[in-house]
This record gives C-alpha cells, sequence and structure tokens, in this order.
C-alpha cells in the first residue's frame, strides 16, 4: 500500500516539477526527481522492510504449494516494487528475494520428495514430480519474474529428479525393471519426458533397457536351445 502511494506522489511530483526536472536537474547533473525519488523510497523504508516482505512472501508461496489459496495480486505486487527497487536492473529482485527463493524451494522439495520416495511407487512419485514442475512453471507466468524459471526448475529437478534419479530406477516393486517386465509404457514415457531433460540422467536408465534387453535375448536362445 505504502508502494502504491509512492508510486503515485512520485509521478504528480514529477509533473508539478517539470521544469526544475528540465533545467535545473540536468544543469547540475543531479538524478532525475523520479529517480531521486525511488532512491529515498528505498533508502526510507525498502530497506528496512524488504526481509520480512520477502519472508512473507515465501510463506505464501509455499502455502500455495501445499494446495491454500493466496492473493497472487499481491504476491506479483510485491515481485514488481522488487523489480522496481533495481533502479534498470534486477539486483534488488535477485539479492533480496530471488536467492531466498531459490534457497526455500530447495528446502521444499527435499522434504517433498523424501516424503514421496518413502511413501509412493516410482510410477506416482512421477506424476507427482511432472505435476510439481507444471506448477512451478505457472508460478512464474502468474506472479515471479520470467527470468526466474530457468533457476527455478534447476533447483527443483535437481532435488526431485537428480537426487533421486537411483532410488527410483532400483525401487523394489516398481522400478524401472518392473515397468519394462509389464510393458507400462505410459509410465516409461513419462519417466523418459522427465530424465530425457538432460544426457547424464539417461545414461542409468539406458544400462537397465539394456540388461533387460539382454535378458531377454538369452531367455530366448535359452527356451530355444
Amino acid at each position: 500500500r505504502r508502494w502504491s502511494n509512492h508510486e503515485i506522489m512520485n509521478k504528480w511530483m514529477q509533473k508539478f516539477f517539470m521544469y526544475l526536472d528540465r533545467y535545473y536537474v540536468k544543469h547540475h547533473s543531479l538524478d532525475p526527481l523520479m529517480k531521486a525519488g525511488l532512491k529515498h523510497f528505498k533508502n526510507l523504508i525498502f530497506d528496512a522492510v524488504k526481509m520480512d516482505v520477502a519472508n512473507a512472501m515465501l510463506d505464501k508461496i509455499n502455502d500455495e504449494r501445499d494446495g491454500a489459496v493466496i492473493s497472487r495480486e499481491l504476491i506479483k505486487s510485491c515481485v514488481q516494487l522488487f523489480e522496481a527497487m533495481g533502479m534498470g536492473c534486477l539486483d534488488a529482485y535477485t539479492m533480496d528475494f530471488e536467492e531466498k527463493l531459490l534457497a526455500s524451494t530447495q528446502e521444499y522439495y527435499a522434504r517433498k520428495s523424501a516424503s514421496w520416495i518413502a511413501e509412493d511407487g516410482t510410477p506416482a512419485y512421477m506424476v507427482k514430480a511432472e505435476a510439481a514442475l507444471e506448477s512451478e512453471r505457472t508460478r512464474v507466468e502468474n506472479y515471479l519474474n520470467h527470468n526466474s524459471e530457468v533457476k527455478l526448475l534447476d533447483v527443483v529437478e535437481k532435488e526431485i529428479l537428480e537426487k533421486r534419479e537411483q532410488d527410483l530406477l532400483e525401487k523394489e516393486g516398481s522400478g524401472l525393471r518392473v515397468l519394462l517386465q509389464n510393458d507400462k509404457h505410459e509410465d516409461l514415457a513419462r519417466m523418459f519426458r522427465l530424465f530425457g531433460k538432460r544426457e547424464e540422467w539417461l545414461q542409468p536408465i539406458a544400462n537397465i533397457v539394456k540388461q533387460h534387453i539382454s535378458a531377454m535375448g538369452n531367455e530366448c536362445v535359452n527356451q530355444r536351445e
């Protein structure tokens, strides 16, 4: 609310003192009135509340991840404030909010993936992982800066895919070998969509597929003999 009021007042101050801005400020190499107003807001208000605001935003984002309905417009307006405080760049957004967002996201999905891997089979885990990645893309689209998307998805993918890959592939009763033996095409396709994002993630899958094909071939030969 304070930021919204300041935007209006700053705009009118610039209009009232346009002559001053156009001649005196330029002649003395001073900051334009709009920029000077932003600097005062940053120094007097933003720097004092930015930590509390960022933490409150992160709490709301985690609430939404857990299924709660939040005011996306409120979060978006706060994001716009962080963007504006960069004075033409994203430094304030990146350092004062995005870094905290990425750390909070890593912590959140570390907890979630530990819970999923303990409770769910591989197919169910992959459904949740795919839904989580899609929800993070939507989150960026709805109220975060678009530059955050790659970093945010990278953090989520590392927590729920990279760190859990071996457990998922080897999971008893539902791992990759079981999916191959039972021709679970939909689950296998989902696995490829998720882990096909990076070549190094495909290698463990390729090894198991190779072993599976070799075993099938050997079985056919033995039956023939």
